[in-house]
């Protein structure tokens, strides 16, 4: 499934924004939940994050901030595999 191929507008692509907007488009699709607020100092507050169990692979290009949003998913992996 292709997860999203549209502009982000005037959002910073950093790994933590792709990071948000995949698990938003992700849960827009069914794949888990996922809700956020942010504080007054602009600092994501995540509230409900079921995604991750619900993916099974992923596959990204070669561009950093792309990679260090979806080592998340990696990290999680290894995390899960070690309880």
């Amino acid at each position: 499934m292709l997860l999203s191929a549209v502009p982000f507008g005037d959002v910073k692509h950093t790994g933590d924004a792709i990071l948000r907007a995949s698990n938003q488009q992700l849960a827009g699709y069914g794949v888990g939940q996922y809700e956020c607020s942010f504080t007054t100092s602009g600092n994501e507050i995540v509230l409900v994050d079921t995604v991750f169990p619900c993916v099974h692979m992923k596959v990204t290009d070669h561009a950093s901030n792309i990679k260090k949003a979806f080592k998340f998913f990696d990290d999680e992996a290894t995390n899960r595999k070690r309880k």
